[in-house]
């Protein structure tokens, strides 16, 4: 079993969050990120577009799965986030930095947007909600380089197929 480390994570989903914060700018966003991080926080990040739209972010840098063109989170942060939402009145993104080699891209879905989600239940029960990447927009392609740096601090158990 592979050991999991608490600060390749980390680094994997902050260099995910710088790469969605530049991208958010370059498209005129200004965008505000927790203080607060050692706690939990109901979001990664706000952006504000001409001091007139207000959207929620959560970032996951992570790969889709394998073996189906699917992607998706836990069952416990998918209500945190609709909750968030829906007590916030503003629209809130799932947005995946995924160095898939089939993707090797940025792919955003407004959670209420993208449908009810499949629910899968993994060996040490955890609820997972899935959905097709076709419920998914892609923002853009991942360079090279930053493929790179994301698979430095994966700690997938298996291999991409």
């Amino acid at each position: 079993m592979i050991q999991r480390s608490f600060e390749k994570a980390l680094n994997k989903g902050e260099y995910g969050e710088q790469i969605v914060r530049e991208y958010l700018e370059s498209k005129g966003y200004v965008v505000y990120f927790p203080f607060t991080k050692d706690r939990a926080h109901a979001f990664d990040m706000l952006a504000t577009l001409g001091k007139e739209k207000v959207i929620g972010l959560d970032v996951k840098s992570k790969a889709r799965m394998n073996k189906w063109r699917k992607t998706g989170i836990n069952q416990k942060s998918y209500n945190e986030y609709i909750s968030f939402s829906n007590k916030a009145n503003i629209p809130f993104y799932l947005v995946f930095v995924d160095e898939h080699p089939a993707e090797m891209s940025v792919y955003a879905g407004e959670i209420k947007a993208i449908g009810e989600p499949e629910l899968l239940e993994t060996c040490n029960s955890t609820r997972l909600c899935l959905w097709s990447l076709d419920r998914f927009i892609r923002l853009f392609a991942l360079t090279n380089d930053m493929r790179e740096k994301l698979i430095e601090n994966s700690q997938r158990s298996y291999e991409y197929a």
